[in-house]
């Protein structure tokens, strides 16, 4: 067994785990008739959301805090105060007054254009061009927005793609071939959700261990689990 590394600022550390690490009560979320799914040729404006079937989350443009950057996130949306637990396009905001739109692409995936019409994300899936028209996205009521074929074959989804916060249902990944992780990154702070110094993932040795780094040097890290 792997000796503890001693972090220098634990109450840090915890904060981290602890703003990562959410229980969901579902029995304290109304249900709510809203749309959850964006189809070819449907769009959302910087004045529109979809809202999850049960009414748990809502996925929209937003602006965190006093921020002049608008993005596209994934929050709770019975939380009076907006928490977000995901967001798209966060290391390329848009202007607050810029205008902006998010909807399916040409080539089926979903993407978000600003007021000229250039690309700012994109989930860049892999899609076939005879299922480029097929695609649907659809925000369920975990948290995780997925965008899908017409027969439910999975293209792509949020929760393989995180942002700072990991829910039920999610999995911190390595691929031990490629080497490929899917770490969780802090915000810089509470107005500006690009990458920060704090990241939280799989041992990338492929032993069953979590670490949490600042920057690129070890913080932290858990016990071996058996």
């Amino acid at each position: 067994m792997m000796d503890h590394l001693k972090p220098k600022d634990p109450s840090m550390a915890c904060y981290f785990l602890l703003n990562i690490m959410i229980i969901l009560s579902s029995s304290l979320f109304p249900v709510c008739a809203s749309e959850d799914i964006l189809r070819a040729g449907e769009s959302i404006n910087t004045n529109q959301t979809l809202t999850s079937a049960g009414g748990n989350f809502a996925l929209g443009f937003f602006s965190p805090g006093n921020s002049t950057n608008r993005y596209i996130g994934i929050w709770y949306k019975t939380i009076s105060k907006q928490t977000v637990i995901w967001v798209a396009n966060r290391e390329n905001p848009l202007a607050q007054n810029s205008t902006a739109v998010f909807r399916l692409g040409d080539d089926g995936n979903l993407v978000i254009f600003d007021g000229r019409g250039q690309v700012v994300w994109s989930t860049n899936a892999t899609i076939l061009n005879l299922a480029i028209n097929s695609t649907v996205a659809q925000l369920s009521d975990n948290g995780n927005l997925v965008l899908r074929l017409g027969d439910d074959t999975l293209l792509w989804q949020s929760f393989d793609n995180p942002t700072d916060r990991f829910l039920p249902g999610m999995k911190v990944r390595l691929n031990r071939k490629t080497g490929q992780r899917s770490p969780l990154y802090s915000w810089v702070d509470n107005e500006d959700p690009r990458r920060g110094m704090f990241s939280v993932g799989i041992d990338p040795e492929g032993h069953p261990q979590i670490f949490i780094w600042k920057q690129n040097q070890t913080y932290w890290r858990s016990t071996v689990y058996d």
